[in-house]
């Protein structure tokens, strides 16, 4: 009981540095945006940017311990 209670504390701290990440990133290419202008560099961050979600960071973690098990 003690290690499932550890287990899903872990689970949730994870969960909220993923949706930091996620945060944190698109805030990052906004302002690459705003400070960059070049259409370029704005045709290219507006292709990835609806990319980035909570639920594609959680492929780092699945990578890290499929390699682990």
């Amino acid at each position: 009981m003690k290690t499932d209670i550890a287990y899903y504390a872990l689970l949730d701290r994870q969960n909220e540095v993923l949706k930091q990440l996620t945060h944190d990133e698109k805030n990052h290419l906004s302002t690459i945006k705003a400070l960059a202008n070049d259409p370029n560099v704005d045709a290219y961050i507006d292709s990835i940017y609806g990319e980035i979600s909570y639920h594609s960071m959680l492929v780092i973690p699945i990578i890290s311990t499929s390699i682990l098990c």
